[in-house]
């Protein structure tokens, strides 16, 4: 097959951008390549934008609310979308060069107009990771370290939400672009009313769970004769799954200390391992290849102090699961020959030996966003779940009613064509924020608590592909996730691990943090990270990195999610602080939230997950207003 033979011309473009359908761009040959690097025909790209287009349709037919328009008047679909998709157009070797360059037009040929990919380009001479490794200087990133521009918030920076909202939050960070003036001078009393049950506020991993924590709940009720709960899905962006979700690397462990955190990843991990098997009818086994592997997860200790920590942990866990306050996760000491056999080449010089969970493993994000979306919304009349993109929240109202008929209101924009706007007020017996990081500007807009959530920025990279990768993962689809603790310049632990793919996904947790809602990022912190990673595997030197990005974590001080009501608006449930974890904890959490959920609206309980003893427990360690005083020692 060939590259298309019709490539966009300026003519073309021109008429693309004019909004002339008549005849804006010659058809591309189905046939033909439009994304070299995956190997994805103009054929099956023109299947998943279609897919895309449908399931905006139908979900704004079920609300009612209006369909996300482009500037030129049509349905605007969100490229970045498509990387999650089986074909993975956009994450190849060209960074989106090609298909990137293609995909506008063949969008518009099938009557839609699209966001165009997120680049992040490398702003360093070379990509190698060996060369990238020797240039690190403790020099430099001492400096570095010393223009943060407030030093002192950042070493202790969640202390003070009150103080840290101010300082580092602005008035339009990335997903909030519109103008607060515009939006405090809106008329609530005239705009148009939409009803729902449950709404919920944010599709990345906490809403994307709850959603499909909701659908199969659904079609429990639905199966024993009882009435359904409308569920709306809400996100700001032209897609799911498309903020910090789509930035996680993957892992999924249980290896923590907290019991209920434990519990509830253990209940990820439980459907995740059966995700492209337990199919609801509206799908395919392929669609929902989410890339699970349960490779496992590896602590790995080069000193005492990290080998203490590392025992302690599976005391703790031991003696929780004897307590029945969780499952038995399997947390075991080796020593340093079976971490060699487990991870060919990692440098066994000072290592102790680590703790192994076994029962762990990794998934691709953006390719379970994709499918669980499509699980949720994929076919409403089933789930009676929907999906509105373009969407910002406002604020959240004074509630209406009283008793049963009390209803939670918020106020959104709806970003349509022409830069015109839409403001309407959604109804719902119950609110579910998921919002991540910029729930408090959401909080603070309401004249609600701030939350005990500080968000700080995490950066990552992905390599080349390893030219021995299945010697390495020996028969295994993935390589364990291996995370080193000793802390360096600008960074406390890193983690890492192969790729189905075979390539190196990293990713370390900056110290001090790096406070804020910043997810733009550079490579400055590139070399350290490539130092780090040859440190533990000499032979990653060879490789070079293909993408780097930054992504945000809402962390608590405890470590703990908040899960639970808001103490001064009970209809309003939050579900935030999950400090990089809401990949794993997406679920399992999903299902918590679900239950209490439909409890507190009094639907019936069939389908339901945890009883009631167990869901109480939960959400009492991680109600809003606790003391925030423990600690997760595996954080």
């Amino acid at each position: 097959m060939a590259p298309p033979t019709h490539l966009p011309t300026k003519g073309a473009e021109r008429e693309r951008e004019s909004g002339d359908v008549e005849d804006a761009v010659p058809a591309f040959p189905d046939d033909s390549l439009i994304c070299k690097c995956e190997k994805v025909t103009v054929a099956d790209a023109r299947v998943a934008i279609r897919g895309l287009i449908r399931q905006i349709h139908l979900s704004h037919e079920t609300t009612g609310l209006p369909i996300p328009l482009g500037p030129k008047g049509r349905v605007l679909i969100d490229a970045n979308a498509l990387k999650g998709t089986r074909l993975r157009m956009g994450l190849g070797a060209c960074k989106g060069a090609w298909c990137g360059r293609h995909l506008p037009d063949l969008v518009w040929e099938e009557g839609a107009e699209m966001v165009p990919y997120t680049l992040r380009p490398l702003t360093v001479k070379s990509n190698r990771i060996g060369v990238l490794a020797e240039s690190h200087s403790e020099d430099v990133c001492l400096s570095n370290r010393m223009t943060t521009p407030d030093v002192e918030l950042s070493t202790g920076f969640m202390s003070d939400p009150l103080r840290f909202q101010s300082t580092l939050y602005t008035t339009g960070p990335r997903m909030y672009t519109h103008t607060p003036d515009a939006d405090s001078t809106v008329r609530v009393d005239q705009l148009e009313v939409v009803d729902t049950d449950v709404l919920i506020l944010g599709a990345g991993s906490a809403g994307l769970g709850t959603a499909v924590a909701c659908a199969r709940r659904n079609m429990a009720l639905e199966a024993a004769g009882a009435i359904p709960l409308r569920v709306t899905l809400l996100d700001t962006r032209a897609a799911s799954g498309q903020g910090d979700q789509k930035h996680a690397i993957g892992g999924v462990r249980s290896a923590m200390s907290d019991p209920e955190t434990v519990l509830l990843v253990s209940e990820s991990q439980k459907h995740l391992s059966t995700w492209n098997t337990n199919l609801l009818p509206h799908e395919t086994e392929t669609e929902a290849d989410i890339g699970w592997a349960r490779s496992g997860y590896i602590f790995t200790a080069y000193g005492e102090e990290q080998k203490a920590t590392l025992e302690k942990v599976i005391r703790t866990q031991k003696s929780n699961a004897a307590l029945g306050l969780h499952p038995e996760t399997g947390l075991v000491w080796v020593d340093t020959e079976t971490i060699v056999s487990l991870v060919p080449g990692i440098n066994t010089e000072g290592l102790l030996g680590g703790a192994y969970s076994p029962r762990d493993g990794v998934a691709s994000p953006i390719r379970w966003a994709v499918s669980a979306t499509n699980r949720a919304v994929g076919d409403p009349s089933l789930t009676h779940c929907s999906l509105v993109t373009c969407a910002h929240v406002v604020r959240v109202l004074d509630s209406e009613g009283e008793g049963e008929g009390e209803r939670c209101r918020v106020l959104v924009r709806l970003k349509r064509r022409d830069e015109q706007d839409i403001y309407q007020v959604i109804r719902a017996q119950c609110v579910i924020e998921a919002l991540g990081g910029a729930a408090n500007i959401v909080q603070e807009r309401s004249g609600l608590g701030l939350l005990q959530i500080f968000p700080d920025s995490h950066d990552a990279f992905v390599t080349s592909k390893i030219k021995d990768a299945p010697s390495l993962l020996q028969g295994q689809r993935a390589g364990p996730v291996v995370i080193d603790l000793r802390p360096s310049c600008s960074f406390g632990s890193v983690y890492w691990y192969i790729t189905p793919e075979g390539q190196i996904i990293m990713c370390g947790t900056p110290s001090p943090p790096q406070p804020g809602l910043d997810d733009a990022g550079s490579s400055t912190h590139l070399p350290e990270l490539c130092q780090r990673l040859t440190n533990q595997t000499p032979y990653a030197s060879a490789l070079r990195v293909h993408r780097r990005w930054r992504g945000v974590y809402p962390n608590t001080p405890d470590g703990k999610p908040i899960v639970g009501p808001d103490p001064e608006n009970p209809r309003l449930f939050h579900v935030n602080g999950l400090a990089g974890h809401g990949f794993m904890l997406s679920l399992g959490l999903g299902r918590l939230v679900c239950d209490a959920v439909y409890a507190q609206i009094g639907a019936e309980d069939t389908g339901k997950t945890f009883g009631e003893g167990e869901r109480e427990r939960i959400l009492t360690a991680m109600r809003v207003n606790r003391n925030y005083t423990g600690k997760e020692l595996l954080k």
